[in-house]
């Protein structure tokens, strides 16, 4: 039909790490356009958190999530998953953008400390 099926897609700087966002923007496999599909699927996943049971699920939650983040609308993300999961525990790494696990060295030092702690509370229980 005549209806917009995919748009382009532009890439930003979502890490400071500048060598993995010039993988990121020349890697054949990123896609070049993102589907109205997807864009359709994530204002149905908006509209089911909203429409989330009231009462907290009691599961542990970690959330890791860079302060410069400009994909990711965290002040909105944030609050919702804290009440839904009564045990969320936020970790902001300040300057940080989307890409944590492949930001610039200044930030993967704060965020990789903070995993492993977590990691080593889960497995002493």
């Amino acid at each position: 039909g005549d209806f917009m099926q995919k748009v382009s897609r532009s890439f930003r700087a979502n890490s400071h790490h500048e060598p993995f966002n010039s993988l990121l923007a020349n890697d054949p496999l990123q896609p070049k356009f993102l589907s109205v599909q997807w864009v359709r699927a994530l204002m149905s996943w908006v509209d089911a958190l909203d429409d989330w049971p009231a009462e907290a699920s009691q599961l542990p939650l970690w959330i890791f999530q860079g302060d410069a983040d400009e994909v990711v609308d965290f002040e909105w993300n944030i609050p919702c998953l804290q009440k839904r999961f009564a045990r969320a525990k936020v970790h902001f790494i300040e300057g940080a953008r989307h890409h944590l696990a492949n930001e610039a060295g200044d930030f993967t030092h704060t965020l990789w400390p903070a995993v492993a702690s977590i990691l080593r509370e889960i497995r002493e229980g």
